[in-house]
């Protein structure tokens, strides 16, 4: 639906309803290939073979992506719906799937996490919303890495999100390799993080700022 309305704007668009076909086996293979940027970065070299790797979510883009990694002997960990096809059309006994977790085991894995992503897509929904996942970490005091979006670079500074380029792997590689590198810079994040949530975002900021609009009802 996303490609639709791109369309109505510009003729070079892919993947319309009953044009061009699917785009996420390309859309896939630019992921795979950032991943692969990112482990030369971080290991010397580009092979995934034995790495482990986690997916969330095997849609059509996850689903070719895993597909890719299998095949260079990748070690994934995934969680789906639909987990028993995956791994019967994959073909791979390398593939660990984990249960749904309970918004509490959410939480307890973004907390042990070194870094937290966002989104990264650039389609108008993606650019003016800011997912809920963002300030769960925050509130976890976790640095955050995601896209500059219109809605998250107009609420938060780069001292509080770190962002990256929509659409970009190279510049989502760079970034997470950049952040991994930098223990420092992810500490000073998660800390102005989660000092921007308790003043601004916490449910007692957000009482605050409900009975001060209530009162100046009232007043008038």
């Amino acid at each position: 639906d996303d490609m639709e309305y791109i369309s109505m704007e510009t003729e070079y668009v892919v993947g319309r309803h009953g044009r061009s076909g699917d785009p996420s086996p390309v859309t896939a293979y630019g992921v795979y290939q950032g991943i692969k940027a990112c482990a030369a970065i971080k290991y010397g070299n580009d092979s995934l073979e034995g790495r482990h790797i986690t997916v969330q979510g095997l849609g059509h883009v996850g689903y070719y992506l895993c597909v890719h990694l299998a095949e260079e002997g990748a070690r994934l960990t995934v969680t789906d719906l639909d987990a028993e096809r995956v791994a019967r059309d994959l073909g791979v006994d390398s593939i660990e799937f984990i249960d749904p977790l309970s918004q509490a085991g959410l939480v307890e894995e973004m907390a042990a996490a070194s870094i937290v992503l966002g989104v990264f897509g650039s389609s108008p929904k993606a650019n003016r919303v800011i997912p809920h996942k963002l300030f769960e970490a925050i509130a976890c005091g976790r640095p955050v890495l995601t896209g500059a979006t219109e809605a998250v670079t107009e609420t938060f500074s780069e001292t509080e999100i770190a962002t990256c380029a929509l659409g970009d792997s190279n510049s989502l590689s760079t970034s997470i390799s950049g952040l991994l590198a930098d223990p420092d810079h992810r500490d000073r994040l998660a800390v102005a993080g989660r000092q921007r949530f308790v003043r601004d975002f916490s449910r007692d900021a957000q009482a605050r700022r409900l009975l001060g609009e209530l009162a100046s009802v009232v007043e008038h």
